[in-house]
């Protein structure tokens, strides 16, 4: 049973799983009769994932999680608005940061289904992109900010965040700020650890992959994003061609089910400006390595080979105490595109470990 519902904590999520429960029931009294196999709710004494049944349930037609949903808007302490959307209605709650900044949570949602099996996820636009107000004030603090409110608003005494790129940035820099209200964290294909070296490699690596043609396409492209007529269109071509070079194999990026600029037309022309105010808050010659060394919170990093980044800065972020590094060989910047089972499965058997032995600041 959802210990959400039957158990003492009745509050503001607690009701939403209810009501996605009650418009799923016969969906779920189908599932029952075909057989088809969904994992509403797992318990964390049950066995572990394996690759081959992460494989089955990704790969096979009708055998996918497709989770339930919901949205919303919430209003953080400054006025905000953040659009949310909330996948699955188990009774283990992760929240979900999405890349950008200046993108939409679309691009996760609907690519990550799978970790909504037996859990509920939250995701949301954060401010200055998608769905969300926009002409907001665009900080690292604010940014840490409206995660707090987000954990206040669900009524979450501490969180499991999984963050991905900036994301993952994100759940760090919460973690660093806010230790004891996290239970663990994912950081997969995190963004850069410092400024320098690795923000300047990464950027020097993608300049040699990207042909001088492709270099010239993405220009135009950012031209008919500012000032063009379909700047969502635009929008949508210019990342995809981007991220493609991020990956093993640029082909993969095809099988992206989600958008990466969501949210209209206003949200597609302040992409760039939402990124460099939020990055260029961070200030000069920025570093998370030494507050991360201090930090002990049970950590997953997640690093794809192939990736524009290097492997240097995903080890930074595991001088986390007590965190484990995960590299994919065949897997770039977006794992889920490439290798699914390998991404997959260890991530949704490290979220549902029960063990948080490691938890607060280092002593």
């Amino acid at each position: 049973m959802n210990k959400f519902l039957c158990g003492k904590r009745i509050d503001r999520l607690g009701s939403i799983r209810l009501s996605m429960l009650l418009c799923t029931t016969i969906a779920v009294l189908a599932v029952a009769v075909t057989g088809t196999f969904i994992a509403c709710e797992k318990s964390v004494s049950e066995p572990e994932f394996t690759a081959v049944e992460s494989s089955a349930m990704f790969h096979s037609p009708g055998r996918g999680y497709v989770a339930p949903r919901t949205d919303g808007f919430l209003t953080t302490p400054d006025g905000t608005q953040l659009y949310y959307r909330i996948a699955g209605n188990g009774p283990d709650t992760v929240v979900a940061l999405h890349g950008g900044p200046g993108l939409s949570a679309s691009h996760l949602i609907d690519n990550w289904d799978f970790l909504a099996a037996g859990r509920t996820i939250i995701y949301y636009d954060q401010r200055g992109g998608g769905h969300s107000d926009l002409e907001v004030e665009l900080t690292t603090e604010r940014m840490v900010a409206d995660l707090e409110a987000v954990r206040e608003y669900f009524g979450l005494e501490e969180l499991k965040l999984i963050g991905q790129s900036w994301g993952a940035m994100l759940a760090s820099l919460y973690a660093i700020e806010h230790t004891d209200r996290v239970n663990r964290m994912v950081l997969v294909t995190p963004g850069p650890v410092a400024q320098n070296p690795f923000e300047v490699q990464f950027f020097e690596t993608l300049m040699e992959r990207q042909p001088p043609e492709v270099q010239a396409k993405l220009d135009s492209l950012a031209g008919e994003m500012l000032f063009g007529d379909n700047p969502v269109e635009a929008c949508e071509q210019w990342f995809t061609i981007n991220f493609s070079y991020y990956l093993h194999d640029p082909a993969n990026i095809g099988k992206n089910k989600g958008n990466w600029c969501e949210g209209g037309e206003d949200s597609a022309r302040q992409v760039f400006m939402t990124f460099g105010t939020v990055v260029g808050s961070l200030g000069p010659d920025w570093d998370f390595r030494p507050a991360l060394s201090e930090l002990s919170v049970p950590t997953l990093v997640v690093h794809g080979i192939a990736d524009a980044l290097p492997l240097g800065s995903s080890e930074g972020y595991a001088e986390i105490q007590g965190a484990e590094l995960l590299i994919l060989s065949d897997a770039g910047h977006y794992p889920w595109f490439e290798d699914a089972p390998k991404f997959f499965t260890p991530v949704n058997n490290f979220l549902r470990r029960a063990d948080a032995s490691l938890r607060g600041p280092a002593r």
